[in-house]
């Protein structure tokens, strides 16, 4: 799907999975979860890391917090992704510039192909949304598990 945005004499197409200027990945478009709007929501080019550049395995709380803290691609306004959202990232994972970038598929010795949501289940605080990128699966599983995190952020462009 491509987005066509005007911006008085020039006009701009978003299409999920491209890179942009700023490094990040069109996601498409969608609402806001901090506000319900409708914005442009893009992600980072890759999954969260630590300083030696290995892929990070996060709990609900750790991603809310790496999420808050990271300053990437010139953007500090990042967030763990709602379920709809990581849902949107699985659906995309292998269109344009996300092609190969989620941990979707087992190796030798590895469990997991899980990504952690920022969505809270309603009546449980120790539950959250995660999203298996194997199959699509989302289900409800304690905080306390860890999985890989792809984090978001959300903006008009007009």
């Amino acid at each position: 799907m491509e987005m066509v945005l005007e911006e008085q004499s020039c006009t701009t197409t978003l299409s999920i999975g491209q890179t942009q200027a700023d490094g990040t990945i069109y996601l498409g478009h969608l609402p806001d979860p901090e506000d319900g709007q409708l914005k442009e929501c893009f992600t980072t080019a890759g999954d969260a890391k630590n300083a030696k550049g290995c892929r990070l395995r996060l709990n609900f709380n750790d991603a809310a917090t790496y999420a808050k803290n990271l300053d990437a691609h010139g953007h500090n306004d990042w967030q763990v992704p709602a379920d709809y959202v990581l849902n949107e990232q699985y659906q995309a994972k292998n269109t344009g510039d996300f092609n190969g970038t989620y941990k979707d598929k087992f190796k030798s010795g590895e469990h997991e192909t899980h990504y952690t949501s920022g969505t809270s289940h309603p009546r449980c605080a120790n539950y959250g949304t995660v999203q298996y990128f194997d199959k699509g699966d989302q289900t409800l599983d304690s905080k306390s598990k860890v999985g890989y995190v792809r984090p978001v952020r959300f903006e008009y462009r007009r």
